[in-house]
């Protein structure tokens, strides 16, 4: 690990000896401003980890200089007594105790760490999203000529009706079902940019949340032979007023990767609470699992856990149920063991 670098800005050069010393003694580098080169060309030459800056020094250009370098600030007083500053920067009363200092430097640096870390999540967010909203915009109009053109090929060996053309008509349905699959994932795509973009539509309608539930679970083991899914309703007359289609990608996404990840044909099972204020789904199944690396990202758009081998997928669902739940104002959590199974709870408020 490399040792940490200070950069401290003080009025008096007392001052700056002083904390140099308690700073070394702590085990850390330390930089002095100097007179004759500009704030820049010191943090350019000496790329420093964090400035102490006192608080008299405490100037626009100088935190302007300070933040253009995305070094984080601890502002101190060298009176060593509790002192307010105009701006919002952490405060440091006492500098010369050390382990105060110590700790003070050490928590505003994991801060920051941690902040980088999520401003730099974000940004790689956001370009996937825009190149999944390029992707889609560019795919969706020769996908839809491409159906059309199977359309017309299929009006023409239909009406011949040779053998050739019972083969070719075979061919032709491999190859919608593959256009049709193409469109499915440009609509995932669209409804993620959509979310990202708060573009969403809401129409909240009632829902009796038992009815619905079964009449998708009926779908969804009408279209996956190995689905077993077992519905557990806790709430008596369980009426919400929803989006529709909204409920309906969030729950149906759970199931059917509960449903494709599980092992055999094991069963699944959908719980339903409501209470005063929110109503509470789970999907647990007894799948493949996902680890503690892969928990952290699953909710990424095209983002596949590493045990998924073979198992067919886009890495969009969880993104689209993970979108559409903080569009809700809801939460969605995760529980799982490796080779033991999953449980996701999404948790709605009643009222958009």
């Amino acid at each position: 690990m490399s040792i940490v670098k200070v950069l401290i800005i003080a009025e008096e050069p007392w001052i700056t000896l002083d904390l140099k010393y308690r700073l070394q003694r702590l085990g850390y580098k330390t930089i002095v401003a100097s007179k004759s080169l500009t704030l820049q060309d010191v943090i350019d030459a000496e790329q420093p980890d964090l400035v102490l800056l006192e608080k008299q020094k405490v100037e626009s250009e100088t935190v302007g200089a300070i933040e253009a370098a995305d070094l984080p600030i601890i502002c101190f007083n060298a009176e060593s007594q509790p002192f307010e500053i105009p701006i919002d920067l952490p405060c440091l009363a006492y500098p010369y105790q050390e382990n105060l200092l110590d700790a003070a430097i050490r928590a505003n640096l994991r801060h920051h760490r941690i902040q980088t870390q999520l401003a730099q999540q974000l940004s790689d967010n956001q370009k996937q999203i825009e190149l999944l909203h390029t992707v889609e915009h560019e795919l969706r109009d020769p996908l839809s000529s491409l159906l059309i053109t199977l359309d017309w090929i299929e009006l023409m060996e239909q009406a011949e009706q040779s053998p050739q053309s019972l083969q070719k008509l075979d061919h032709l349905a491999l190859a919608r079902n593959s256009v049709q699959h193409i469109a499915e994932l440009l609509d995932r795509t669209s409804l993620v940019c959509r979310c990202q973009a708060g573009k969403l539509s809401w129409e909240p309608v009632w829902i009796d949340l038992g009815e619905f539930c079964q009449d998708l679970i009926a779908e969804i083991e009408q279209l996956y032979s190995n689905a077993n899914i077992d519905f557990v309703c806790l709430s008596a007359h369980p009426m919400i007023e929803f989006d529709e289609m909204t409920l309906r990608q969030i729950l149906s996404n759970l199931l059917t990767n509960a449903v494709k990840y599980s092992q055999d044909s094991s069963p699944i099972y959908l719980s339903l609470t409501r209470n005063t204020n929110h109503v509470i789904f789970q999907v647990q199944d007894r799948g493949i699992g996902i680890s503690e690396a892969d928990r952290a990202l699953i909710f990424t758009p095209l983002y596949r856990g590493s045990n998924v081998k073979e198992i067919p997928g886009t890495g969009m669902g969880l993104a689209i149920v993970h979108q559409l739940v903080s569009a809700a104002r809801g939460s969605v959590t995760v529980e799982s063991t490796p080779t033991v199974g999953s449980t996701f709870t999404v948790t709605l408020p009643l009222s958009l």
